[in-house]
C-alpha cells in the first residue's frame, strides 16, 4: 500500500465514523417511529375516533407536535409518550388495523423524564 493510499483509506473511514457518529446524535434529538401492532381481538368498533386519526398520521392530539415514544404494551391497548418535551402526554392507543385506531389520553399521567435528555 502506497503512502497515498493508506492517508485515502484512513480519510475513508473517519468519514464512515462521522457519518455514524453524526446519525446516532440526530436520532437521539428526535423520537424514533413508532409501530402500534393491530390487536388480536377479533370485535373491532369499525371506524377511529379523532384522536386516533391523529395519531396514525404521527401527530399529538394534546400538543400538534409530530413524533411519539414507545411505552408498555399492555394486552389490549398500548402505551405512547408525546415527543415533545413540554407536553409529555400519554396516550393509550388500541390498534384494530389501518383507520381503526382508537386513542385515549391518560391524564393523570405524564411520558417519563429519562425520556426527553
Amino acid at each position: 500500500m502506497t503512502h497515498f493510499n493508506l492517508w485515502a483509506y484512513l480519510a475513508t473511514w473517519a468519514i464512515v465514523i462521522a457519518v455514524i457518529v453524526v446519525g446516532r446524535w440526530f436520532n437521539k434529538k428526535r423520537p424514533s417511529e413508532i409501530v402500534i401492532p393491530r390487536t388480536i381481538n377479533r370485535h373491532s368498533p369499525g371506524g377511529s375516533n379523532a384522536e386516533g386519526m391523529l395519531i396514525e398520521e404521527d401527530t399529538c392530539p394534546a400538543c400538534g407536535e409530530h413524533g411519539f415514544y414507545q411505552g408498555p404494551a399492555m394486552t389490549l391497548y398500548h402505551t405512547i409518550y408525546c415527543g415533545n418535551k413540554n407536553c409529555r402526554a400519554v396516550w393509550s392507543v388500541v390498534n384494530y388495523g389501518p383507520g381503526q385506531i382508537w386513542a385515549n389520553q391518560d391524564r393523570g399521567h405524564q411520558a417519563p423524564q429519562h425520556l426527553y435528555k
